[in-house]
């Protein structure tokens, strides 16, 4: 269903209710049209009361579709599903329990709960049943409401700044230095004075926050544009010694006596601002990929060596992201792409089975590793052309083209080999199922053809007996 007709199915459903005239949209989804940015399709509404009994209605009445969840201690609702979600919350003041981000809720007025928001920015409201004006860039700048006075001004001034105290914005709730962070990185902020020294002081809060809210808050930053800025200002601010002290430990390993100081934390940032592939996955494996340079770095003869820091930061990267609940899946991605960063280190060219092993080995993934490498590269060369590595890349893809599909495969089945063989399961039915695989990626098999394979397995067997 078009976002349009959702919101006039809401405002019609509200406008017939006890909730008429309580309702207001707040934060981005009105933020973001008066920058004349696309609507988002996460709606944020404040209710003036009883804002969980107001998504119970809609979902017993108009928005039958939606799922519902609701959330008793922060007094809010949620109605999820379709094109579009939405959240409401009851006007209030929040005061938050120093150990936990749990608030503690009492009604108030709207300059209050504008107040209660993280940054001006999104203290912006519009009552819902002007809604047609997030469609009207006009409109909306004549029926949007800006409590605090504050809001507008600093987005035209481009200044990220809380409507309070930013000590005890961020004291009381943590998880909002990750998100100044982000917002200036999203916008192209700046701060307001305070926030900076307030985030320093205040970052070792972070300890309060559970891993999985940090780790969305990092993807979240890592996809959008200037990842490289975000990772200095969480350098800067000791954001990084509470995600990890690993990644923490690159702001003062030098990379080399030639490189002028440069950091692996800034080698890291320019490979991220380089990294065009926004994918979360490959992000965040630029984020780790030389996590691994710390602990491995050796000086010999003069010359700086990072011996086996890939294999190195594949595990660390691993273990860094467990802290942080991430997906096994992706976890498991990312190690592979850490690992296999140097996979064309030093080469000018890339032979026929080298290529189509590489190929393999990354699978679905190729693409992203590739991305990687490239990122990698052009961060040292400030933007002279890797002549090295395109040809790499020329070679491998021209390969890869000429394949019916990427993935390489026994063209039997354990089953069809131990049926042949006699073998029963274990590890030497294991190792010809993967001889065999071997032999279709070097091009000694053609994939599917049954008879060479058949043939070969016998002809081993005569070498073995």
């Amino acid at each position: 269903m078009p976002v349009a007709a959702l919101l006039k199915r809401l405002a019609d459903a509200v406008h017939d209710s006890p909730w008429h005239g309580k309702v207001y949209f707040v934060g981005g989804c009105v933020r973001d049209p008066l920058l004349g940015l696309p609507l988002s399709h996460d709606f944020d509404f404040m209710v003036e009361e009883d804002a969980i009994g107001l998504a119970e209605f809609l979902k017993r009445s108009e928005l039958k579709e939606l799922a519902l969840t609701t959330y008793t201690a922060f007094g809010t609702g949620a109605l999820l599903g379709g094109a579009a979600s939405l959240e409401f919350s009851t006007k209030r003041s929040d005061s938050y329990d120093s150990d936990s981000r749990k608030p503690i809720v009492r009604e108030a007025s709207l300059l209050e709960d504008a107040e209660r928001r993280d940054f001006t920015l999104n203290a912006l409201y519009l009552p819902l049943q002007n809604w047609e004006a997030l469609f009207d860039k006009t409109q909306l700048k004549k029926l949007f409401l800006d409590p605090t006075e504050l809001g507008l001004n600093d987005l035209r001034s481009k200044l990220l700044r809380t409507p309070r105290d930013p000590k005890f914005s961020f004291d009381e709730d943590p998880l909002r230095i990750l998100r100044a962070v982000r917002f200036r990185q999203r916008f192209g902020l700046a701060y307001d004075p305070g926030i900076a020294k307030a985030a320093k002081e205040l970052s070792p809060r972070l300890s309060i926050v559970s891993r999985e809210r940090i780790a969305d808050e990092i993807t979240k930053t890592l996809i959008g544009p200037n990842p490289g800025v975000a990772l200095r200002d969480w350098d800067e601010f000791g954001i990084l010694e509470q995600i990890s002290p690993d990644l923490a430990a690159m702001s003062t390993c030098v990379m080399s006596p030639t490189s002028e100081g440069m950091t692996v934390l800034e080698h890291t940032a320019r490979l991220l601002d380089k990294l065009e592939n926004n994918s979360s996955v490959v992000r965040i494996a630029g984020l780790l990929h030389d996590i691994g340079k710390v602990p491995t770095k050796q000086v010999i003869d003069g010359k700086v060596r990072f011996p086996l820091h890939e294999s190195v930061g594949a595990e660390q990267s691993t273990k860094t992201l467990r802290s942080l609940r991430f997906p096994t899946k992706d976890t498991t991605r990312i190690h592979h792409l850490v690992k296999g960063h140097m996979r064309l280190h030093g080469l000018s060219d890339i032979g026929k089975r080298a290529a189509r092993r590489l190929i393999h080995d990354f699978g679905d993934d190729f693409d992203l590793l590739l991305d990687l490498i490239e990122a990698d590269r052009a961060s040292y060369r400030d933007g002279k052309p890797d002549h090295n590595f395109q040809t790499c890349k020329r070679t491998i893809l021209e390969i890869r083209n000429q394949l019916s599909q990427p993935k390489f495969e026994s063209p039997l089945s354990g089953e069809e080999i131990m049926e042949i063989t006699g073998l029963e399961p274990g590890q030497k039915l294991g190792a010809l199922k993967d001889k065999l695989t071997d032999a279709v990626i070097d091009g000694e098999l053609e994939q599917g053809d049954k008879v060479k394979a058949i043939q070969l397995l016998k002809e081993w067997a005569t070498q073995d007996s």
